[in-house]
């Protein structure tokens, strides 16, 4: 269930990465999270040409970007989790493309979060119809102590 905490939890972390002048700039000035907390978390884009391959839909490179970076977002709702750690596994399934202008939804969440391990869960999904876009699993190592990996509280 979302949450307030976990929605400005969600967003903090996005302003700290908006403003580390990195890659994650590409992706977060257009996604808005619109519900997160407790192991969940929904947002919402427009698919611009930056996301595009040369077809004109959603490049895959960018949809498995955004399943690292919202599920580890989504990690970081889960109670108890003081840490997002990193990425031991990202995979992927294309189902349908998403054209340029097209609004999609992007639903993420902690199938266990806990101990050593987090597996997560992320749908993207044509935001109108509700049409399954892309299916991504994505599994992370938590046990490590780094302070990147922390979560700002």
């Amino acid at each position: 269930m979302a949450s307030r905490a976990g929605l400005e939890l969600v967003q903090k972390m996005i302003a700290q990465r908006m403003n580390s002048g990195n890659l994650d700039r590409l992706l977060f000035n257009k996604v808005t999270v619109t519900s997160a907390g407790n192991g969940s978390l929904t947002a919402e884009m427009t698919v611009g040409k930056e996301h595009a391959n040369v077809g004109g839909t959603l490049h895959g490179a960018m949809a498995t970007f955004l399943v690292d970076s919202i599920s580890t977002l989504t990690l970081a709702t889960c109670p108890g989790v003081n840490n997002t750690g990193v990425s031991l596994n990202i995979n992927m399934t294309f189902v349908r493309g998403a054209a340029v202008g097209q609004e999609i939804e992007i639903r993420s969440r902690a199938d266990k979060a806990g101990g050593k391990l987090a597996f997560l869960s992320v749908d993207i999904v044509d935001k109108i119809t509700g049409e399954l876009l892309a299916k991504g699993s994505h599994t992370k190592y938590t046990a490590i102590n780094k302070s990147e990996t922390e979560i700002p509280r």
